[in-house]
Order: C-alpha cells, then sequence, then structure tokens
C-alpha cells in the first residue's frame, strides 16, 4: 500500500509539470486604445477629447500596443503633469486594453503673450505654455506688451480678476496691453479710445472711477469723442478729447 501511495505521488507531481509544460500561455493584453476622461474646473473643457489623446502623443505618451503589464503609471503620470494645464492625472487599463486617462484640467484666466512664447495664466496663478491650435486661447483675455511671466502671474494678476470677475469689464474689455513708461493699458471694444490704468495696486478705486465715467459721461459723448481715457492720477479721470470730441464742446 505504501509503494502504491508512493507512486500515485510520483504520478501526480509528473502531471502537473507536463500541464506547465505543455499549457498554452497566455498572450500579454496590450492596449488598443487611448480614453481621456477629463474633468475640468470651469465651464467647459479646453480641448475636445481627440485633440487631447493628440497632444498626449506629442507629449511623447504613445502607448498602443505596448504591454498593459510593462506600462509605468506613476512615470506615464509624472510626464504628463509636467504639460501643466492638468492639476491631476490618473490612469487605469480595462480589461480589454483600453488605456484611460483621467484629468482635471484648470482652469485658465487670461493668455501671456510674449515673444518668447504664448501662455496661460490659471485662477491658481500656474503658467502654462501653450503649445496648440489659437482656437483654444482667443476666447481668453489677452494681455501682452512689457511684462514678463513672473509679474504677469504675480503683480497684474490681482487686476485681472477684477476685470474677469465682472460681467461690465469682461464684456468692455478686449485687449490688455503693458506699456513699459505708461503702464496698464486697455482697448474697448468697438473703440480705438486707450483706458490708461497705469501702475500701482489701487486697481479697483481705478475701476470704480472708469464705471462711473462710463455711467456719466460715455452716453453722452460716446468712445470716440476721447483718444484715452487717464485712470492713473488719484481721485480724477483726465481724458484727451479725439477731433470729433472736441467739435462736440461748446
Amino acid at each position: 500500500m505504501r509503494y502504491l501511495y508512493l507512486s500515485l505521488a510520483c504520478l501526480l507531481v509528473g502531471l502537473l509539470c507536463f500541464m506547465a509544460v505543455s499549457s498554452p500561455r497566455t498572450a500579454p493584453v496590450r492596449v488598443v486604445d487611448v480614453k481621456a476622461d477629463i474633468s475640468y474646473e470651469g465651464d467647459r473643457p479646453l480641448m475636445p477629447e481627440r485633440d487631447l489623446v493628440n497632444e498626449l502623443k506629442a507629449l511623447g505618451f504613445r502607448p498602443i500596443g505596448q504591454s498593459v503589464d510593462s506600462l509605468s503609471t506613476m512615470a506615464i503620470e509624472s510626464q504628463l503633469i509636467r504639460n501643466g494645464l492638468f492639476s491631476h492625472i490618473d490612469l487605469y487599463t480595462t480589461p480589454g486594453g483600453v488605456l484611460h486617462v483621467s484629468m482635471l484640467q484648470r482652469e485658465p484666466l487670461f493668455t501671456l503673450l510674449t515673444p518668447q512664447g504664448n501662455y496661460f495664466v490659471c485662477k491658481d496663478q500656474t503658467v502654462v505654455p501653450i503649445a496648440r491650435s489659437e482656437d483654444y486661447y482667443t476666447t481668453f483675455l489677452p494681455v501682452s506688451g512689457s511684462i514678463s511671466v513672473e509679474k504677469a502671474s504675480h503683480e497684474l494678476y490681482p487686476l485681472m480678476q477684477l476685470i474677469l470677475s465682472d460681467p461690465l469689464w469682461r464684456d468692455l474689455f478686449i485687449h490688455i496691453y503693458v506699456d513699459p513708461l505708461r503702464g496698464v493699458i486697455a482697448t474697448p471694444r468697438a473703440s480705438n479710445t486707450e483706458i490708461i490704468l497705469g501702475t500701482g495696486s489701487n486697481w479697483e478705486e481705478k475701476l470704480d472711477n472708469l464705471r462711473l465715467f462710463i455711467e456719466q459721461v460715455i452716453p453722452i459723448f460716446g468712445w470716440n469723442s476721447f483718444i484715452s481715457v487717464h485712470l492713473e492720477y488719484k481721485n480724477q479721470i483726465v481724458t484727451v478729447p479725439s477731433e470729433e470730441g472736441a467739435l462736440q464742446r461748446p
């Protein structure tokens, strides 16, 4: 009987070894598609999923055909987070080989246009280089002129917050220019009048004065009556009349 048990044990071990050698190996699951799941802090995503996937490819993210087991999700997340536009990234795969990239997109506040490149300045003051079709940033208020990225995201940021949080200023201003001598100059919609806010930090007071000017003066004379409106002086508004405005004066 003991020999019988020993024979059965040897047979069982041999059978297991045979099955391990002869059983077909399961092919590794490979990535067949990439889906971008976009969450966003603003009113809408900055770009559609298709363009976002292309953006990921431009960053060197090409997982199609790779084995799911060979993917280093932490390395990929680290690579993608350097894009700056996304504050959080998470990756996971389905049994069918679809790689989902879950992203939380920051909300841009305005765009900064410089000779060195264009940037989003986001609501959390993160600065993100723009390397996309201009279709994605023409809807944001542009800032240009003599201003660095550092100053745009810090010194100018409080003014941009005030402008973009008020429907009146959002609708009125179409461009902000920073002149090295005269400071901040805003361009109103449908007019070439320069609204000179100057320099300093008392932006709220200057905008309050401009609101008063718009309510009491513009309905009578119109924007085209003025070449420029100066708000850089404390407790006063100085205007330079255009030829049309000069003709309206008594």
